[in-house]
């Protein structure tokens, strides 16, 4: 959970893929910021993350799907707690 939210909120390795992308698809255009969902939310990586890992280790759908809208909603604080404990140290 906070491997998940530190690389998708704090790093900047999210940002810097969008980027790279960018200029792939969009070659010398002006850099428009956009959306790849759930690669650059924290809380629709953490669902996805939970709920699939769950389902791969033979965990009901229902509870799978639980267990990720739960880590997926503590992530959220814990992205708040992150962003706070990095302000204070820097």
């Amino acid at each position: 959970l906070f491997i998940v939210v530190f690389i998708v909120d704090i790093s900047g390795i999210i940002e810097s893929i969008k980027r790279l992308l960018w200029r792939i698809i969009a070659g010398k255009r002006e850099y428009q910021n956009y959306r790849i969902k759930p690669f650059d939310c924290s809380l629709c990586m953490t669902f996805w993350t939970i709920s699939l890992y769950s389902i791969y280790n033979d965990i009901d759908v229902i509870q799978s799907i639980f267990w990720g809208t739960l880590f997926a909603f503590i992530s959220m604080f814990v992205s708040y707690l992150l962003r706070k404990i990095i302000g204070l140290i820097f």
